[in-house]
């Protein structure tokens, strides 16, 4: 997290209106980065707080819990979709970014350095792996996604869709009553 967030404090000291799209497209990626992993610890904070509630006083999981916790799993995953998307669509614009700053402003050697790690193929085939699990459906077909919040929206009904066949699948059969 700290990467990204030095990313936004460097590079938005730079970023005026006359400043190249693709930089205020780099800063808001790195941006909307930040913005959705501080949601995300939210989220985990949430549900380790619900989990210590059951284990430490009531010692038992209610409906309202499960709903609650499947909530914010759903919110998870949705950022984790969003992030992944964000990074992999402003690759071209952080590189763009590097080489601009290379060329006007070849002092800002930590920003510089900061965003070639972000896009280094290593960070970037990782990236790929993980967001690969988005692009399938429990069935394994391919599926697509706009990049609009919409295409978020379309990955959690995939999601759901998944999380309901596997529990269909592995868990319902080995349940009593």
């Amino acid at each position: 997290m700290k990467p990204f967030e030095l990313v936004v404090d460097f590079l938005g000291e730079l970023v005026d209106e006359s400043s190249p799209e693709f930089t205020k497209a780099t800063l808001k990626s790195f941006q909307t980065v930040v913005i959705t992993r501080k949601g995300q610890e939210e989220i985990v904070n949430k549900i380790r707080d619900i989990q210590n509630r059951i284990l430490d006083e009531v010692g038992y999981f209610t409906e309202e819990d499960l709903r609650t916790v499947s909530e914010y799993t759903e919110s998870f995953s949705k950022g984790q979709f969003i992030i992944a998307v964000t990074q992999l669509e402003n690759e071209e614009e952080v590189k763009k970014t590097i080489s601009w700053l290379e060329e006007v402003d070849s002092s800002k050697e930590d920003l510089i350095k900061l965003l070639k790690e972000s896009v280094g193929t290593k960070a970037m085939n990782i990236l790929r792996k993980a967001h690969s699990v988005h692009l399938k459906d429990y069935d394994g077909n391919k599926v697509s996604y706009s990049s609009e919040e919409n295409g978020a929206d379309k990955w959690i009904e995939v999601y759901r869709d998944m999380v309901n066949k596997s529990t269909q699948k592995n868990l319902l059969p080995y349940l009593r009553n």
